[in-house]
């Protein structure tokens, strides 16, 4: 496995035998699991994981479901979504006994699949008809429960997906603020060599320079659900922040921070950083001793960014996209 299937009248047969070993079996760690046809792929050579038994498995019943249905369980432009989250469409005029085998060989977890050996005594009983009527009444209990485990493994996959793709955009994060951050700290050190610099990890630092002091925190994982269940439109990666501290003076003021989140801000699905700040809004006859200031992803933050006026906390900073190349403005404003 992999292979190909050709139709040699009158048999199917098997062909492009390239690395004929079982995967259990061979020497070689990657098994060639970045090649693949899309089209037939399992989730998990979209993973780019191992391949087992399983994968072929899977394979089998993309080709049944196209030789039954005449046309692809899954066909459109983002294949590999699909085959990771998507859910097959059914199988209409096909014996329920063979339609719930081809939905076993498209389960997304490979190891819900039916083995090769199953799948082949199975196929061979298709062709015969129930015995009796408590047989032929199981048969449709079974394609019922077939179909439960199919969208719960569909599911599984989908947090899996999820998962994968949020770790991904994680460590894009920390990687894009590491270069925001060292352009920041370098430029300040340049122009103010007798500041003293302490550098946290795995990005952050805090610069300081007679009485005042410049911190940049290290970058913070947000959960999938930060808004508490009343999420805006933006989906916010990773966070952090930055401000600077001077001495209070007789108003008590301190400083300012703003926020720093690596989201999709401007276009849903595009992420990288962007720069906020907030305000205690001017309904709510409250003092900060930092104006304006950083929140973290959050309840108070969501009464800001959502659509509406909140009497609590207002945005006081558009959101700003911080480019690695394009740091001229930022980093002259926060020098000053």
């Amino acid at each position: 496995m992999p292979g190909s299937g050709l139709l040699r009248k009158p048999h199917w047969c098997l062909a492009d035998f390239g690395i004929s070993r079982y995967a259990e079996a061979t020497t070689a760690p990657d098994t060639r699991r970045f090649a693949f046809t899309p089209l037939y792929a399992a989730p998990e050579s979209w993973r780019y994981e191992r391949p087992t038994a399983a994968t072929d498995v899977y394979s089998v019943g993309v080709i049944a479901h196209e030789l039954l249905s005449g046309s692809l369980p899954f066909d459109g432009d983002d294949l590999r979504r699909e085959h990771l989250e998507g859910r097959p469409p059914e199988l209409v005029g096909v014996p329920p006994v063979l339609r719930a085998l081809i939905d076993e060989c498209l389960y997304k977890a490979p190891e819900a699949r039916p083995t090769p050996d199953n799948l082949l005594a199975r196929l061979q009983r298709t062709v015969e008809p129930p015995s009796s009527l408590g047989l032929a009444k199981l048969q449709q209990a079974n394609q019922v429960n077939v179909g439960h485990i199919g969208e719960a493994s569909r599911q599984a996959s989908v947090r899996q997906s999820v998962t994968g793709r949020r770790e991904a955009l994680a460590d894009s994060a920390v990687q894009g603020l590491a270069r925001i951050s060292g352009a920041l700290r370098d430029a300040i050190m340049e122009y103010a060599p007798s500041a003293s610099v302490s550098t946290g990890l795995p990005v952050g630092w805090t610069i300081q320079l007679n009485t005042a002091e410049l911190r940049l925190e290290p970058p913070h994982t947000s959960s999938t659900d930060p808004w508490g269940g009343s999420a805006p439109v933006i989906d916010v990666v990773s966070y952090s922040a930055i401000s600077i501290n001077i001495p209070a003076g007789s108003d008590g003021y301190k400083g300012r921070s703003h926020s720093l989140w690596y989201c999709d801000a401007q276009q849903a699905g595009e992420y990288g950083w962007y720069e906020t700040a907030f305000m205690i809004s001017p309904f709510k006859p409250h003092f900060s001793t930092q104006d304006p200031f950083a929140l973290n992803p959050g309840r108070e933050a969501s009464e800001a960014v959502r659509p509406g006026m909140s009497i609590n906390v207002q945005v006081a900073w558009p959101f700003t996209p911080l480019h690695a190349a394009e740091l001229e403005e930022f980093i002259g404003r926060w020098a000053g």
